[in-house]
């Protein structure tokens, strides 16, 4: 057997190089392939506990108080991800139309920019509304990439 050139053993190196990056890229694409789903439904099942927590809550102030509280963290969570740097055109639009929507059931609780406020006693159905309105919302505005899924993800477990 020859010994190998420069030449050949850096092609060589290439070439491992290569392979290693491929072998670990795949368990990360197929982690970001199923992080777009995943998020959809923490964010459901975020505003499900919102809306559980908001029924068992007697005081309608304190109702008022535990939505308006979750509609500023998830407006706060996605200003964070829209503030990042390269996120695609895509992502941006869908997470202007998800905080549009936030801002506009928030307007609404608290009877701003010429919605009507939201009565004590409908609270339990307006938040329940917002519910519904957000995985609406979500469903039709997730089409974010896969990377930008990811930090959703770990904004709302920092939530």
């Amino acid at each position: 057997m020859e010994p190998e050139t420069g030449d050949e053993r850096q092609a060589m190196k290439t070439i491992k190089y290569c392979c290693c990056v491929l072998v670990l890229m795949l368990p990360v694409q197929a982690f970001a392939a199923a992080g777009s789903g995943d998020v959809s439904e923490k964010l459901k099942t975020y505003f499900n506990d919102v809306a559980e927590q908001v029924e068992r809550t007697a005081d309608a102030d304190r109702k008022r108080s535990i939505l308006n509280a979750a509609l500023d963290e998830m407006t706060g969570a996605f200003s964070r991800l829209e503030a990042m740097e390269n996120l695609p055109d895509e992502s941006q639009q869908a997470i202007a139309a998800i905080k549009a929507e936030l801002a506009d059931r928030k307007n609404e609780l608290n009877g701003r920019e010429d919605y009507d406020r939201v009565d004590d006693e409908e609270i339990d159905d307006f938040v329940d509304f917002v519910q519904q309105s957000m995985e609406q919302a979500l469903n039709s505005t997730i089409t974010i990439s896969a990377g930008t899924a990811i930090i959703i993800a770990l904004l709302l477990i920092l939530l």
